[in-house]
């Protein structure tokens, strides 16, 4: 399979949506399509950021623990449109998700300093609640032993453990943008290739690139990712 990872050198979404050209990976529900990565337990202080856009944001369960049961590990988007963060069975809802997450590229940042949690989208602040519980965490796209799925775009994730992204340790940085379709994927953080894509297919991942109204758009251009 042709590797075009090297080809691209432009388009890294670490700090911000910038560069003239991008990889985009595409997760369908449908598809049962997802990523593993090595589990993670966070007991105490945390960030997670997650770049996505999805297509239709109602039940979007963006990152879990896949040995888990319905009631167990998670954080994404409800069937009411709220974002919802559960430490193992302790659940909190942080309203419903702005209206600049239900059509653009997105940028979700979950944070727990001491007790609570705090949910940030798009710079949109929602309901910050307490949630001292285990945060265990070993895939993004699958849920519940595998039985549920989350269908749109990924650019990247990260997670830091032990505090926020300044003063925590950068535990996992899977950068989806930067791969195109490969049995592995980098993990920045530690320098290992030990996260799996698990039933993506060619055409999965895409190349976009950036035009003059703003957009990201692919090269057939049946395909148009707008900002927030």
């Amino acid at each position: 399979m042709l590797d075009l990872s090297l080809e691209l050198t432009e388009g890294t979404l670490t700090e911000g949506w910038g560069g003239t050209q991008h990889y985009f990976t595409f997760l369908d529900a449908l598809a049962l399509q997802y990523w593993t990565f090595p589990t993670i337990s966070l007991t105490g202080d945390f960030e997670i950021e997650v770049k996505a856009h999805f297509t239709d944001p109602t039940d979007q369960w963006m990152m879990q623990d896949s040995t888990g049961t319905t009631s167990s590990d998670r954080l994404g988007i409800n069937s009411s449109d709220a974002f919802v963060v559960a430490c193992d069975a302790t659940i909190t809802n942080h309203g419903a998700i702005p209206a600049s997450a239900t059509s653009n590229l997105s940028t979700y940042v979950i944070k727990r300093i001491g007790t609570n949690v705090s949910v940030t989208i798009n710079g949109t602040a929602l309901t910050t609640l307490e949630n001292t519980a285990t945060l265990t965490l070993d895939n993004l796209g699958s849920w519940a032993k595998n039985s549920l799925y989350c269908t749109g775009y990924f650019s990247e994730f990260r997670i830091w453990d032990g505090g926020d992204r300044s003063t925590g340790t950068l535990e996992r940085y899977f950068k989806l943008s930067d791969h195109p379709l490969k049995t592995t994927i980098y993990d920045t953080a530690n320098g290992a290739n030990d996260g799996s894509e698990v039933n993506l297919a060619d055409g999965d991942t895409e190349v976009f690139r950036f035009t003059t109204d703003g957009t990201w758009e692919n090269s057939s251009g049946s395909v148009v990712l707008t900002l927030p």
